[in-house]
């Protein structure tokens, strides 16, 4: 291959990365295994790594790292592959690149990899890249595209269980509610709300900070079942996660009429929404005697649960179970009275 061979011309060798580049990029079965064997992906990290390679302008250097995150993208062992050959630190360098097509195209393959595991996520984070994507969002010439690149990744950089260490992600906590604030487009927003979802989940300290941050007046107005599900479902998560908190968290969503307003999802269409507001419920249900009050004045609501209990999925059945026993467990004589009847 041209990409090897040193007696080849410079035009030959760019030709040859971007006809990688287009082999890893197909739609349909893309040859990651087969290009893999040939570790030829490792003479492109290197060609990264030569301050003599000339020929290396920002179009070609794009092409490089685009082959390294399509690669990237395949299944477990491609992701293992491409961190073992040194790639995660490749990516790095090229994350605060000054041309922001190449920055972009390094902070997606880093997006990809921290996308695959909690282990790969806590390995990225231990290369301080969130501090670099914070940087790239605020590139004043910075596209909407490049931003949803952002949005991905941080919401990646979030995801999974065990869940990531809360002073590794604290510090996006404000750019999300700039960015949700901003109504971008539906995809930033999907990413945003439900890279907030998964910090709720860290533990009351994350919930802490995301109501000081103004999270739940901002989220609940996507609570909202007109909106699409890719928006909805991901801020009945989040508001579901904060009602797990102390009882000041779950007071500031009672503030904000978020009970009344998750009662209207309780017969929606989508049996996955049904199971997240039954879930909101029971953590409610599981509070104060004030906040379970706002359960019980609700209208139709034990109507509601008992449908949910006789004819939904298994799954929401036991969501709408907690609610119940919560309520049983810690209400008031006369709470637990309207339950039973």
């Amino acid at each position: 291959m041209c990409i090897r061979d040193r007696s080849g011309t410079t035009e030959e060798r760019i030709s040859a990365i971007t006809k990688l580049r287009v082999l890893t990029s197909k739609v349909d079965h893309p040859p990651l295994k087969a290009i893999v064997k040939t570790e030829i992906v490792k003479d492109l990290i290197a060609f990264t790594n030569d301050s003599a390679a000339r020929w290396l302008n920002e179009k070609v250097l794009h092409e490089i790292l685009w082959v390294i995150t399509n690669i990237a993208s395949g299944d477990k062992d491609d992701t293992k592959y491409v961190i073992e050959i040194g790639g995660v630190d490749c990516l790095m360098k090229f994350a605060s690149h000054h041309d922001n097509n190449v920055a972009e195209r390094a902070i997606w393959g880093l997006g990809n990899i921290c996308g695959e595991s909690a282990k790969h996520r806590d390995f990225i984070h231990s290369k301080g890249f969130m501090t670099t994507l914070l940087y790239f969002s605020e590139r004043q010439d910075l596209s909407l595209s490049s931003l949803g690149v952002v949005a991905w990744t941080v919401n990646n950089l979030c995801r999974f269980k065990p869940a990531v260490k809360l002073e590794l992600v604290a510090p996006v906590i404000p750019y999300l509610v700039r960015w949700i604030s901003a109504k971008f487009n539906p995809e930033i927003l999907a990413d945003s709300l439900s890279a907030l979802g998964f910090i709720a989940d860290i533990s009351n300290q994350a919930i802490d900070l995301l109501v000081m941050n103004g999270v739940v007046k901002l989220v609940m107005e996507f609570v909202d079942p007109k909106l699409d599900l890719k928006l909805l479902s991901p801020a009945i998560r989040c508001i579901g996660s904060i009602a797990s908190g102390d009882e000041a968290a779950t007071d500031s969503i009672c503030h904000a009429n978020g009970v009344e307003m998750m009662v209207k999802l309780l017969e929606h269409p989508s049996k996955v929404i049904r199971k997240e507001v039954c879930f909101f419920f029971s953590n409610v249900a599981a509070g104060t005697v004030a906040q379970i009050q706002r359960i019980v004045d609700a209208p139709d609501v034990d109507k509601v649960l008992v449908k949910i209990l006789r004819d939904d999925p298994i799954a929401n059945k036991i969501e709408a179970t907690w609610v119940i026993s919560n309520l049983i467990t810690t209400g008031s004589r006369g709470q637990v009275w309207w339950c039973v009847e």
